[in-house]
């Protein structure tokens, strides 16, 4: 790109009054490079900057010339690798004069005509564009190519100044861009107290808009839509001067529909050129539509309309609505990841205190007897869990042992274990008929099981102290495992196998009875016990907790425990556990 200062002399009238007048000028040639035009309005911009031009005529020339710069490129030289683009400016009396000349032969229609219709269409906008923003467009086509030239009317140039005073005039719009940088931060900082110590979101928006109506110094009206699950943009705050729908379904074409889609800013020159179904149609002033964004996740779409502008936004008040657009898409990720921990941390303090509960439903103390000591501990998988076991002195006499594992675990599994304790404790009545018990209890809540799509496992045996036998009902639950006094081969395995509570309300269940004699030891659990895994993920099984249930079990139930508990632990290698593991124990003294 070379670029060249021209001093043309204009011939000076004699007489009364006469003058001399010098119009300055400038020209550049340029190849067809966009980076290039950028380089050119800069120069252009600087030139009448430096002679006195005022912001928004400079800014409105600056957009007509990158129009037509743009045009020439794009159009003019289209077809043409080595084409350049000769662009001349400079001032003519009161007249601001862009020439820009290209190799191409198109000719434009009419600058004044209407804008197209359709918000997407191209063709014409940029026309129409140049037309608004200046006082004549003129296409020619001569011997060169097609030359496009845009008037303004402006007022005389000023001297140009000295070195000094260009140096001084220079220092001067530093300081005053800093001064406006500074004035920008500040608001913007503002932004940033206020979305720590707004009340609500809609509260924070309400301040973002007054903020930004401060720093664009223009009449202005917000909106904010927010993107919806179904693709719909759902109106939540909106100063519209008009009636406009509060939400746009996702079918429907629109400017903030397009910016969703394309997640990309939209400006709109003339309101009024929009279709009539457009919420943004208005009968005059531009807008501003960006879209909200979080780490590439759209939000919503923030608009911005002026009502009563006759120029577009400016490239720094345009930067002042993307910025609010930022803010706008922190503070929604900030509100919904505060939601989400907030759901996060009261599910946490439910379950903890559905945890106590069940807990608390457990035996903490156990029936005394000079003949038996009875012991029981469960762990649960989550913090809740569906095992369950309970111990309930008869009339002292004997007791009654129950043990339960509810299909699946959490919560769910939790209530309905606590349902089946409380069906339990209501048939206390057939406690020493544990077949006749199991059988009451599956009547009375196997159709809210069923209805669910779940069942229940569960043992139920009593224990009679003067005849030292027990009688145990099994209701599908794994074996009940029995170790002779002298302690010498594997557990036995008792428990006379019956459907679980839950698939039928008729089902009768039988008895086993079992003669205890002393020093025997009996094991009731949960299938977690027996489930669990090695790093090789092979199953324990039940064969091989027989076989070493009689080396753990040397001394009191409660040491049992604590010592199978830790053979579990070796054995699975301290992974964590998948299913609730429970364990009621009960041995005769010899």
């Amino acid at each position: 790109m070379s670029l060249t200062s021209l001093s043309v002399p204009i011939p000076s009238e004699e007489g009364k009054g006469r003058r001399l007048t010098r119009s300055e000028w400038m020209q550049c040639e340029l190849s067809a490079s966009l980076d290039l035009g950028r380089q050119v309005l800069d120069e252009l911009t600087a030139f009448a900057r430096e002679r006195g031009l005022d912001a928004e005529s400079c800014r409105a020339i600056e957009l007509a010339a990158a129009e037509g710069i743009n045009n020439a490129i794009e159009h003019g030289c289209m077809g043409k690798a080595e084409a350049l683009i000769r662009v001349v400016w400079g001032w003519s009396g009161e007249i601001f004069e862009v020439r820009i000349l290209d190799p191409g032969s198109f000719t434009p229609g009419d600058p004044r005509q209407a804008l197209p219709n359709d918000p997407l269409k191209e063709s014409g906008r940029g026309l129409f564009l140049m037309a608004s923003l200046v006082d004549e467009v003129q296409h020619r086509l001569v011997e060169a190519g097609h030359e496009l030239t845009l008037r303004k009317k402006v007022g005389l140039a000023k001297p140009r100044a000295s070195a000094l005073e260009q140096l001084q005039q220079a220092v001067e719009t530093m300081a005053a861009d800093l001064h406006v940088t500074y004035e920008d931060f500040s608001a913007l900082l503002r932004l940033s107290e206020d979305l720590a110590t707004a009340s609500t979101f809609e509260a924070f928006v309400a301040m973002a808009c007054r903020r930004l109506r401060e720093l664009l110094q223009v009449e202005s009206c917000c909106s904010l839509r927010l993107l919806e699950d179904d693709g719909s943009l759902e109106m939540i705050y909106g100063e519209s001067q008009r009636p406009v729908p509060l939400r746009l379904e996702a079918t429907r074409e629109c400017v903030e529909r397009l910016v969703v889609r394309n997640r990309h800013e939209e400006k709109v020159y003339h309101c009024s050129a929009l279709p009539l179904d457009d919420p943004l149609h208005a009968t005059s002033g531009c807008a501003f539509a960006d879209p909200v964004l979080f780490q590439d996740k759209i939000l919503g779409v923030f608009t911005v309309v002026q009502p009563k502008a006759t120029q577009p936004f400016s490239e720094r008040q345009a930067n002042f609505v993307r910025s609010v657009s930022d803010f706008l898409g922190i503070a929604l990720t900030t509100l919904s990841l505060q939601g989400e921990r907030s759901a996060r941390e009261r599910a946490s303090r439910e379950l903890e205190i559905a945890a106590t509960i069940q807990t608390a439903l457990l035996p903490r103390e156990f029936p005394e007897n000079s003949n038996y000591r009875i012991f029981g501990q469960s762990r649960s998988a989550m913090e809740v869990g569906g095992d369950y076991f309970d111990v309930l002195p008869v009339r002292n006499v004997g007791v009654l042992l129950v043990i339960a594992d509810v299909m699946g675990k959490g919560v769910p599994a939790a209530l309905l274990a606590t349902i089946f304790r409380t069906a339990v404790r209501s048939r206390l009545d057939l406690a020493t008929r544990p077949g006749l018990l199991l059988s009451a209890v599956n009547q009375q809540i196997s159709d809210d099981l069923y209805r669910l799509d779940m069942f229940i496992t569960a043992q139920v045996a009593y224990l009679c102290y003067e005849t030292h036998r027990l009688f145990l009902a099994n209701a599908g639950h794994c074996p009940l495992l029995r170790l002779g006094g002298s302690g010498s081969g594997p557990a036995q395995r008792h428990g006379i196998q019956g459907y679980p509570l839950g698939v039928g309300g008729s089902i009768r269940f039988k008895e086993e009875v079992i003669a205890l004699d002393p020093g025997d030891r009996l094991l009731f659990l949960t299938d977690g016990i027996f489930e669990i895994e090695n790093a090789g993920h092979h199953m324990l099984g039940m064969e091989q907790l027989a076989a070493d249930v009689p080396n753990l079990w040397k001394e009191s139930p409660e040491q049992f425990s604590n010592a199978l508990f830790e053979y579990l632990n070796i054995f699975s290698h301290s992974a964590p556990s998948t299913d609730d593991r429970t364990v009621l124990m009960v041995q005769r003294a010899t």
